[in-house]
């Protein structure tokens, strides 16, 4: 990782290997037909929920 071309971080091992490895484990599509996702998924959270989010 750089910061304008300044290193700020490193990482250990080879990231062509990780992503392979990655890649190997998580095939996309492997749920489908599988794994529903219902309408309000995406809806707002009820009050009451959001009140234990915000500790109010």
């Amino acid at each position: 990782m750089t910061d304008a071309d300044t290193p700020v971080a490193a990482t250990e091992g080879d990231s062509e290997q990780a992503t392979a490895t990655a890649a190997r484990r998580r095939r996309l599509g492997a749920l489908v037909g599988q794994v529903q996702v219902p309408a309000e998924f995406d809806a707002a959270l009820p009050e009451a929920v959001l009140d234990e989010f915000e500790g109010s």
